[in-house]
């Protein structure tokens, strides 16, 4: 019998307490780390969630050591990764490209120019996509429509192949 990993434990309970859609800490968990909590890249990153130096001291990781703690680790993620989807009203695709690669990918990814995004970040998309249960598209929505949004009031999600945000203000 297979022991299950307890890091999918925590990363469920943190993206619950957070206020998360169902699956998306643990796509990011999986794809960031393959739910490691000792992953280190040659970039910098640590990690469960794979959290930058920058970033982490943002959420309040203030150490090595804090970045490599599985919860804080999780609940920083959670935190940034909900943030960016605020900052792009919803849509979570444009906040894992950004969460992989950073504003520019992100809006690489908005005006339907994949090509020139970096090929990591074009993976890292589709993988989030596939894990949280998204038909994987590489191609822009159209303007007004986006393939995943969260609604940044309450946290919920719309899944699907393109869907309008639904939004508290409106």
């Amino acid at each position: 019998m297979t022991k299950r990993n307890p890091m999918i434990d925590l990363v469920n309970r943190v993206e619950q307490e957070e206020g998360l859609p169902t699956g998306v800490l643990n796509a990011l968990a999986g794809i960031e780390s393959s739910y490691n909590p000792k992953a280190v890249s040659p970039t910098g990153v640590k990690g469960l969630l794979q959290v930058t130096l920058a970033t982490g001291k943002q959420y309040g990781l203030n150490s090595d050591a804090d970045r490599l703690d599985p919860e804080k680790s999780a609940r920083a993620g959670a935190r940034y990764f909900k943030d960016l989807t605020k900052q792009y009203k919803g849509d979570m695709v444009m906040a894992a490209a950004h969460y992989n690669g950073g504003g520019r990918e992100a809006q690489l990814y908005k005006l339907g120019r994949l090509t020139d995004m970096r090929e990591e970040t074009r993976n890292y998309v589709t993988k989030f996509q596939s894990r949280v249960g998204m038909s994987p598209t590489m191609a822009a929505a159209p303007a007004g429509a986006r393939v995943a949004q969260m609604d940044s009031a309450n946290g919920m999600s719309q899944q699907g192949d393109l869907v309008q945000s639904v939004r508290a203000d409106k």
